[in-house]
């Protein structure tokens, strides 16, 4: 009986950090843009949303972080990502079908941050999540 109880604790911890990292990292990186790079975030993103989540089920998460979306046909999303030697590298996904998901943060009274998340979906389905972040002020 004790190593029953042992076990389902166990159990009830790994599965309560799991939805604890996957609950909490994106809003803890929605009051704070400066927790994790863009790689990090990117690979958050898709650990949060997996190929195969229900495009519903994706988009009304992004609007509980505060993110307002619309879906976009036949768009095209550009992201830059920083390569091995610090320099960013333009990226462009052209004639894809997404969820375009975007959100203003402040970084003190001066710099606002532009999150854009793209859902890329296909009958319905998340299928890639590609990110980009710009800012605005001096």
């Amino acid at each position: 009986m004790v190593q029953r109880m042992n076990s389902d604790v166990v159990i009830a911890l790994v599965v309560g950090s799991f939805f604890a990292f996957v609950g909490c990292v994106l809003p803890s990186i929605a009051r704070s843009p400066k927790l994790l790079d863009p790689k990090e975030l990117l690979v958050a993103l898709k650990v949060e949303f997996p190929q195969g989540v229900p495009l519903r089920a994706a988009q009304e998460k992004m609007e509980t972080l505060g993110f307002k979306c619309e879906r976009v046909v036949d768009g095209t999303f550009v992201s830059h990502v920083r390569n091995d030697q610090w320099r960013r590298e333009k990226r462009t996904r052209e004639h894809i079908d997404f969820i375009l998901c975007k959100r203003q943060l402040k970084q003190g009274r001066m710099v606002t941050y532009i999150e854009a998340v793209a859902l890329v979906i296909e009958n319905d389905f998340v299928v890639d999540a590609l990110y980009e972040m710009n800012s605005l002020g001096p």
